[in-house]
């Protein structure tokens, strides 16, 4: 049985009641937590707990997006100790968080530190390394696979040897590099990339339709264009002598891919007026006489253009705003 009550808007007290199953009968057992919210991120708790293990806890818990932060004190039989932890959560697609704590008390001292990584979209992997006395060197390495959570505890030695320490630390490290090299990513790019063909297998149709329509736009602006170019080449405004928009190949491509690009120099024409160019942050496969050549993968548009007689060059992401001219695209005569 569990109540639940706010006692401010800021305090709340739980009480939980139960029955403890041992060899020497049932007995039963209850706890009580005070919680009480110190600022945003912090918390404060005072914890009694009454039955087979008899103790009084307090805490104070600060979690924050990029880190967290455990300080505790528990005086109880037969468990008293005082402990501290803190973990630091990187901002990465991975969402990579590395620990550490330090726990004190009657039984002795025991310093852990660790790791863990998001592996694919349902499974994390994480390794802590426990050093203590008397406990001495172990190893737990911990996966989390959808709802379920595995735990291989591994005791390297009883006695607090540099060798164990360093073994500990360094081995699932060597290890873990060499299946995400081997294993995990070579399995990963080749989900996307299948993921990818059936994107485009389902949207094969839809990318036709819409490349006839976008030509169709372009043959329209024709005649629109040529009267703008004839302004801005008047006033020396701006002229957009090539825009190519959709992938690009780099150097840190890989071998086998190639550029999936297409031509928009007449439909990015079309949209100067006044010698400026403004588009928003909304994808540019929107745009008129646009289309999308390469549906789910990364997309940007490079536009060579020419204003005040001088060249300029720039490529932007598929979402990111865009105003030209600008002296920064400016492309040096030395260069």
């Amino acid at each position: 049985m569990k109540i639940f009550r706010n006692l401010t808007p800021r305090c709340f007290v739980t009480a939980q009641c139960g029955l403890q199953f041992s060899s020497r009968g049932v007995r039963p057992g209850v706890t009580t937590v005070l919680a009480r919210h110190l600022d945003k991120n912090t918390m404060g708790y005072l914890q009694w707990r009454w039955g087979v293990q008899s103790s009084m806890n307090t805490s104070i818990v600060r979690d924050t997006k990029s880190s967290h932060f455990t300080f505790a004190v528990q005086l109880g039989i037969p468990h008293t100790f005082m402990m501290m932890s803190y973990q630091y959560k990187f901002q990465d697609e991975d969402q990579t968080k590395i620990k550490g704590s330090v726990k004190s008390g009657f039984f002795g001292t025991v310093v852990e530190y660790g790791a863990e990584r998001k592996i694919s979209r349902h499974s994390v992997v994480g390794a802590t390394v426990s050093v203590g006395v008397p406990q001495g060197v172990s190893l737990k390495i911990k996966l989390n696979r959808a709802s379920q959570t595995y735990f291989f505890p591994i005791h390297l030695t009883d006695q607090l040897l540099p060798s164990a320490v360093f073994y500990a630390t360094v081995g699932p490290l060597v290890f873990y590099l060499a299946i995400q090299q081997l294993v995990i990513r070579p399995y990963v790019r080749t989900q996307k990339e299948q993921d990818l063909e059936k994107q485009r297998e389902s949207s094969a149709s839809d990318i036709a339709r819409k490349k006839q329509e976008a030509e169709a736009a372009v043959l329209l602006m024709q005649e629109s264009v040529r009267r703008i170019i004839e302004a801005e080449e008047s006033r020396m405004g701006l002229i957009i002598l090539n825009a190519w928009y959709g992938k690009f190949v780099t150097d840190n491509s890989r071998k086998h891919e190639r550029a999936k690009v297409i031509d928009v120099t007449v439909p990015l024409q079309c949209l100067v007026k006044d010698s400026k160019l403004i588009l928003t942050e909304a994808s540019k496969s929107g745009l008129p006489g646009f289309y999308d050549p390469c549906v789910g993968e990364e997309k940007s548009l490079k536009v060579l253009y020419q204003f005040r007689g001088v060249m300029h060059q720039v490529l932007s992401g598929d979402t990111e705003p865009l105003r030209i001219p600008k002296q920064s695209h400016r492309i040096d005569a030395d260069t």
